[in-house]
């Protein structure tokens, strides 16, 4: 019975192919935003041990804890479309910035600099996400099966996202786990809007011809 649902769960999802491409990107980003967790962490604490994973995790939280109200509306002001691709870009330059400075040997206020940037970039994606499932679904089934599949994908991201991370330090250091969770989310940011614009444009032909 639990795979039958599953299974229908799927097939719901599987019909929408926007569904499919918007979840490819959140499973992307969500498993890109665990992993860098870790990375953050690791680094403050080869920084200066304990002390210095407290002192990351304080910087990645407390400006992230600001930003999110002023983020939370950005959906409203464009398109969602283009807010969701501008909050996977924004992570993906933030994270590159990351492993440049760590690569490069740059201090640590620099490198805590753009993790504060990270953190922040990371608040744009939930809000915008959650409020688009809603117009690519076509049916009340699409959105149901959409936000289960949806948690199926944080659960997996809780799962990759650290163990990539942790391979990814164990074999090279920060620079690389942060260069690689900024390529994830770029990865996750790049169908968005040229699908909803497809759509868009299927829609004006569909009316065009009636």
């Amino acid at each position: 019975m639990i795979w039958e649902d599953s299974a229908r769960v799927l097939r719901a999802v599987l019909r929408n192919p926007s569904l499919q491409r918007a979840l490819i990107g959140f499973a992307l980003f969500w498993t890109a935003e665990c992993g860098v967790w870790v990375a953050i962490l690791v680094y403050g604490y080869d920084v200066n041990g304990a002390a210095g994973a407290a002192l990351a995790a304080l910087i990645g939280l407390i400006p992230s804890t600001l930003f999110a109200p002023v983020a939370a509306p950005l959906g409203d002001l464009m398109s969602r479309e283009r807010a969701l691709a501008l909050g996977y870009a924004a992570q993906a330059v933030a994270m590159g910035l990351t492993a440049g400075a760590i690569a490069a040997g740059q201090p640590a206020w620099a490198v805590y600099l753009c993790i504060a940037l990270v953190s922040c970039a990371l608040t744009l994606t939930r809000p915008v996400y959650s409020a688009m499932l809603s117009s690519l679904a076509h049916t009340p089934e699409e959105l149901t099966a959409a936000n289960a599949v949806s948690s199926w994908a944080e659960g997996l991201g809780v799962f990759a996202g650290p163990m990539l991370a942790g391979l990814l330090l164990a074999v090279s250091g920060g620079g690389l786990a942060f260069a690689a969770m900024g390529i994830a989310t770029d990865r996750g940011g790049r169908s968005g809007p040229r699908r909803r614009r497809a759509s868009r444009q299927r829609r004006r032909n569909r009316h065009g011809g009636g």
